[in-house]
């Protein structure tokens, strides 16, 4: 083993069970983002402060608008909420996460291979020690037939990897193969994929 692969060994330990904390909000989807935004209100600050003050909220941009009209039509009341919680502007409400380098491993088994017929997917997240502090297991369920979610994510953050009812399962994995750039942000498309109903 060379010196570069220990290094990565040792910054990938993994983390002690019960590490990660949890985050369980329950209620309509503008009232839930109020929950959010209050117990994010610091991480949301620091990421306000990095924002244009008089720029536009993400989610009224176009192509967006009308993408999140026709899937997701609850996520800017979830946003809307984020703001109200943490006492922020709407237009100060970030969708970006925080940069990853490289990848993780993920899998996906076939109906067919499944005792259930169900296809089966999941992910590891493979990342150092200190950003795994950052996370938190999000538990978002709304009473108002908005889609639903358990999944691992950074404090601030709707878009994680996890279980959405929306019914779609995505992925970031290190043998990809292209980058995330293109007309469409990863987070935003990858935020309205988990959240649009099947």
């Amino acid at each position: 083993m060379t010196t570069s692969e220990s290094a990565r060994l040792a910054r990938g330990r993994p983390m002690p069970p019960g590490f990660v904390p949890e985050l369980s909000v329950e209620g309509t989807t503008r009232d839930a983002g109020r929950q959010l935004g209050a117990a994010w209100r610091e991480t949301l600050e620091l990421s306000a402060s990095q924002l244009q003050n008089g720029s536009k909220p993400w989610w009224k941009h176009r192509p967006y608008a009308k993408l999140i009209d026709r899937y997701a039509p609850h996520l800017p009341d979830l946003y809307l909420g984020l703001a109200k919680g943490a006492n922020l502007k709407e237009n100060l409400i970030s969708i970006r996460a925080p940069v990853e380098v490289g990848g993780c491993t993920s899998f996906a088994i076939t109906p067919g291979a499944t005792l259930d017929g169900r296809p089966l997917s999941g992910q590891t997240k493979d990342v150092s020690s200190s950003r795994a502090m950052q996370f938190v297991v999000l538990r978002l369920k709304l009473t108002d037939g908005a889609a639903s979610a358990l999944t691992l994510t950074y404090q601030g953050q709707l878009f994680g990897y996890g279980f959405v009812s929306g019914g779609c399962a995505v992925f970031r994995n290190s043998l990809y193969t292209g980058d995330t750039g293109g007309t469409m942000p990863y987070e935003v498309w990858g935020l309205l994929a988990l959240h649009c109903p099947i």
